[in-house]
């Protein structure tokens, strides 16, 4: 059997954990030997005693648990302080987002250290993403209460810095901590998403009771069906629309655009080009919150932030929030969710690899690398495209 290793994720308020103590007890129950960095959990409220107590082994450092472990369980991708530590034994299996450029520095890495990297996000059953689809549900209802906070704010830049109103994390924090509910005095005017699927749907959702007018753009005309079979007959304010039906209009009347198109494994689709986003903003500059910023972005100047610097002024003077890890803000509730959707999979492989993918397919679909090698097909069409 593997030894499963969680630790302490380094990513600017990350607050999930790979594995909360129920998960832990679950595997250690099985016989697996289970190694927790020491404060691990602490930002989704589980305490050191409770993974003592569920079995699992304390270790102060990143370096001591990465020394321990075969099976790498975290939510982010590696950070360039982790990297001195992977080694070609272990198993990596967490988000990993490699098609994103801001990600081909940890591909590298990943490349020379010949391990195996599982992702997440591209772990398909069915035509469905398991593991993704609980922090796309987080994601697209954060987004849409997150720009409605946004839309009351007065928000200033000098010499390119942010200055945020006080209280303003605060805001945010409280938002995520009410997520599954709507947040309590907050609107939305005129929002626009880009991408019908689980993401888009939530924003959507939040955005319609938050009273607001919705336009959701979606290529699969199947999706706009189930969309207005489910949607358009309880609201009004919705409009469904195919790619080929957005004009520049619409785009200049919106207060909000959502990004949320997803291809998976690869790098995210730009909806429109420089040209358009200079031309919506001319008279109504916008809210923009582009969710697909982990695999590149779908809206152009899109960059990624972080918590801790979340907001910037795009050249057509809009304002942008690009946090990759929007889910982090719910802690225990997002923790939790992560979990219920890998758990099985986590075991799985910690019995063994190759039981692991007899019992479970899916598995293979979501090896991003394997022994110096891009596996997902995704991954190489970037490098593939700079080739040529």
């Amino acid at each position: 059997m593997l030894t499963v290793g969680i630790p302490k994720e380094i990513k600017p308020l990350e607050r999930r954990v790979g594995l909360t103590p129920q998960g832990v007890r679950e595997l250690t129950g099985s016989g697996i030997r289970v190694v927790v960095q020491k404060q691990a959990g602490a930002g989704s409220g589980f305490k050191d005693s409770d993974y003592q107590a569920s079995g699992a082994e304390i270790v102060f450092g990143a370096s001591q648990l990465y020394q321990k472990v075969d099976l790498i369980k975290k939510v982010k991708e590696p950070l360039p302080p982790e990297f001195k530590f992977l080694r070609k034994n272990h198993t990596l299996f967490c988000f990993l987002h490699l098609a994103a450029p801001e990600n081909q520095k940890l591909l590298g890495t990943l490349l020379k250290a010949r391990l195996t990297a599982i992702g997440y996000e591209t772990v398909e059953k069915d035509g469905r993403l398991p593991i993704l689809i609980p922090m796309s549900q987080i994601a697209g209802a954060l987004a849409a209460g997150f720009a409605a906070f946004f839309r009351g704010l007065k928000i200033s830049a000098k010499k390119g810095q942010i200055h945020y109103p006080k209280d303003f994390l605060a805001n945010l924090e409280a938002i995520a901590r009410v997520y599954p509910a709507y947040p309590v005095g907050l609107e939305i005017e005129n929002t626009v998403i880009y991408g019908g699927g689980v993401a888009g749907k939530k924003a959507m959702e939040f955005a319609l009771n938050l009273k607001g007018k919705v336009s959701i753009i979606e290529k699969s005309e199947l999706r706009r069906k189930d969309i207005r079979d489910v949607w358009g007959r309880q609201f009004k304010r919705l409009k469904v629309l195919s790619p080929e039906e957005v004009t520049v209009a619409l785009l200049k009347q919106a207060d909000v655009l959502i990004g949320c198109v997803h291809h998976t494994g690869e790098k995210a689709l730009r909806v429109f080009d420089a040209k358009t986003l200079q031309l919506i903003g001319q008279r109504k500059k916008k809210i923009m919150v582009d969710i697909a910023i982990d695999q590149g972005g779908n809206f152009p100047e899109s960059r990624s932030t972080s918590y801790r610097d979340p907001l910037y002024f795009d050249s057509g003077g809009n304002l942008r929030f690009c946090v990759p890890n929007i889910p982090s803000l719910c802690g225990r509730g997002a923790s939790e969710a992560l979990e219920e959707a890998s758990l099985s999979y986590t075991l799985a492989m910690a019995k063994g690899f190759d039981s692991a993918l007899k019992e479970f397919p899916e598995i293979a679909q979501g090896i991003n690398l394997c022994e110096g090698k891009i596996i997902h097909a995704g991954i190489g069409k970037p490098l593939r495209r700079k080739k040529g």
